[in-house]
């Protein structure tokens, strides 16, 4: 079984951790605690809790009550395998990273690729958060800030401090400090949806965006940042015109935005560096 794999499957485990964390805080419950079903309160064994399997063979019905388990549990088990797939896949095939990887800076690369699945564990609570509930969870991206924080310390002096899913188009480029680049990161990207939340009476977005954005400019860096913004912007428009068409929202129902800034540091990531290069090519540069 490939490295990827394995990651897809402690993605799933990861996945069923990070659904209590968004369905207890969506209903003001403590995260700690044993699993339990919604309805009946029982108390779940360890072979009701394997994800996806434990939805399939119990046929999406608590063994208990039967009543219907919600779609909601497998699906962020999924996605949270496919993300984590997807982050393992892209950074294996980095050269940059290979090579620290397979040399004396291994531990390094371990840890940097670990605090990307942080990143985006964080981003998925979000993002599903927001769909379910039109709210941002302020407490789970102040534990990603603060976990952000601690690793831009963390890689200062490594080979990773000036990483970029870009390539190298940007890599030499203001600000030179690795840390000062993602503090302003974080400042251009929350400060500009801070004006439109400002200007727009907080019609455009909800001032948890802001907070978001502050977030992606923290973890990738002021040009991945900005990147990652106008990748969101166009899945954003694209996503919004097709449900127009197809008249599931109106021209001024809200669209929760923080599922589309997550899948553009995904995006980014993923493969952010094949997308900019091409798109250069279109003009000859």
């Amino acid at each position: 079984m490939s490295m990827s794999a394995w990651f897809f499957i402690g993605g799933l485990f990861v996945g069923s951790f990070l659904n209590t964390v968004v369905l207890r805080l969506g209903k003001g419950e403590e995260i700690s605690g044993r699993s339990h079903c919604p309805y009946c309160q029982k108390k779940l064994a360890w072979f009701e809790l394997v994800p996806v399997l434990s939805f399939i063979f119990q046929r999406g019905r608590c063994r208990t009550c039967r009543e219907k388990i919600s779609f909601f549990y497998p699906f962020g088990e999924l996605l949270t395998g496919f993300v984590f797939y997807l982050i393992a896949f892209s950074f294996f095939h980095n050269v940059e990273f290979t090579v620290a990887f397979l040399s004396s800076q291994k531990l390094w690369a371990v840890l940097f690729l670990a605090s990307f699945l942080f990143y985006l564990s964080i981003l998925i609570v979000v993002a599903l958060f927001d769909l379910r509930n039109l709210l941002i969870p302020e407490n789970v991206l102040l534990i990603g800030a603060a976990g952000a924080l601690i690793f831009s310390v963390i890689f200062y002096f490594t080979s990773f401090a000036n990483f970029s899913f870009l390539g190298g188009y940007f890599k030499f480029s203001w600000p030179h400090n690795p840390f000062v680049s993602k503090m302003i990161g974080a400042l251009c990207v929350g400060g500009f949806f801070f004006l439109l939340w400002f200007f727009s009476r907080g019609r455009a977005l909800g001032f948890g965006d802001v907070e978001v954005g502050a977030f992606i400019g923290l973890i990738l860096g002021l040009y991945d940042a900005i990147f990652a913004l106008a990748i969101s912007f166009f899945i954003g428009a694209f996503i919004s015109l097709l449900l127009l068409l197809f008249k599931k929202k109106k021209f001024k129902s809200h669209l929760p935005y923080a599922p589309f800034l997550s899948l553009g540091v995904l995006v980014t990531i993923v493969c952010g560096k094949f997308i900019l290069e091409n798109y250069l090519k279109l003009f000859g540069i």
